[in-house]
Formats: C-alpha cells, structure tokens, sequence
C-alpha cells in the first residue's frame, strides 16, 4: 500500500485511536505501566552508577521480533508488538504508549501486557478480520501481522541503593551503540507522577539534568536501518518511540 495511503488512514484513526488505549489501559488495569527515560550511555555512565554504589543485578541475551500490520496500524498509534526471546525464554508483549507525544517530554510510560487474549483483544480493535483469534502466532501465520525490525541486544541491569523501585538498563545492540534506559514499574496511572519524580531524581544523581532531551532508543536506531519509511511516517504524527 503506497504510504500516502498509510498516513491518510493513520491520521484517520488518530480520534479512534485514543478511544482504543484507554479501553485498552482500563482492561489490564492490574498489570504494569513502564515508566521510562531514555539517556545517553557515555562511557562514563557505569562508573557513575557504581560511584552511586549501583550493582549489577542481571545480565541477559535479547532478540525482540517487531510485527504490525502490512499498513502499520499498530505502530502509527504508538502500540508495539514483539515477540520477545530472553536467552532460552520467549513471549509475545504488547506495549501501548501515550500516542502523540510532546517533543519536550523526556519520559513516557507504556502500558504493557503479555496476556495473548487481551493483546488479540487489542489487536481486533484495528483490524476485524482477526475475528476470534486468541493466539497471535495465528495471526503471523494468517499474513495479518508482518515482520516489521528485528533487535538483537545484551542487556545489563544495574540497581542503585538510593533508588530501589529503579532499574537502570544498558543495552549492547549487535553491530551498533550502547543505548540505556531508567525504569520504573508501576501498577496504576495514579502512581505514575511519584515515579517521574523518582526517575528525574535518580538521573541528576548520575549527572543527568533534568533538561537533557531524550536519546535515541533502540526501535529508533532500528526503524532508521530497517524501515526508515515507517520512521519518516511517525515523525510526522510525532509518535516517539
């Protein structure tokens, strides 16, 4: 489908699009919200986690399997799909974020699930001809999701004692940059504001200022290798991820 097409229907989609997150985010109400801020790993940045008294708690191998529909439906309204394989474990995640997002704010929250039921459940809202699916390798497998990037990593954890509900993730990707990541988890949107003022308190302590834009992420970095079409067209709708 010619891409003129694919943006004419994701602006379409834009009001419709609202309306499906917060149906979304009120069903898993009980599962996590990712409270996250992207920064720059400088070379410096583990020894100022260490200098915190930070220690590293988990290191893992990851391959993150990106699919969306052949228009980008999933995508162009900030919902990520991917098939996630840590070491010898995968499963399929869905993550939907705020949508449009400010060019200012330097830390979003996705709401995510791995329930496959409430991701079909999602999935259906775009795209009816899944019908009754309750698996999403079905939907792979029907020519209704596509492969969209592949991201393979090792990741590093680190964890700070000044900030315990903090995970301060530092991504190798193959073939290319360091890309690291501060994180909280949290179960409800009520609880999210305390979490940005962690977050903002825990990335000064490292030297990070709160006015410091965001780096570059890792689907970014991907989109911008593997389908810089599907970029080009989120950077118009300013769908930041």
């Amino acid at each position: 489908m010619p891409w003129g097409v694919v943006l004419g229907t994701g602006f379409l989609l834009a009001a419709s699009g609202a309306m499906l997150r917060r149906c979304f985010c009120n069903r898993i109400g009980k599962g996590v919200i990712e409270v996250e801020r992207k920064i720059t790993a400088d070379p410096e940045l583990k020894k100022r986690i260490l200098g915190e008294g930070g220690k590293e708690v988990n290191c893992v191998r990851m391959v993150d399997n990106y699919f969306d529909t052949p228009d980008c439906r999933l995508c162009l309204e900030d919902m990520w799909l991917r098939y996630r394989s840590v070491n010898n474990s995968s499963k399929w995640e869905l993550k939907v974020g705020p949508g449009i997002a400010s060019q200012s704010h330097s830390i979003s929250s996705y709401h995510e699930t791995t329930n496959e039921r409430d991701i079909c459940n999602t999935i259906k809202l775009h795209v009816p001809e899944v019908d009754t699916a309750t698996r999403v390798s079905s939907l792979v497998s029907k020519d209704l999701l596509k492969s969209l990037v592949r991201i393979a990593s090792t990741r590093t954890s680190y964890k700070v004692p000044s900030y315990p509900n903090v995970t301060i993730d530092i991504d190798q990707l193959d073939g290319g940059p360091l890309i690291a990541e501060v994180e909280v988890l949290v179960n409800t949107q009520a609880e999210e504001p305390e979490a940005r003022s962690t977050l903002y308190e825990c990335c000064r302590s490292l030297g990070i200022p709160d006015e410091a834009p965001p780096a570059p992420g890792k689907m970014e970095l991907a989109l911008k290798s593997q389908r810089s079409d599907v970029l080009r067209a989120l950077q118009r709708k300013k769908v930041s991820r």
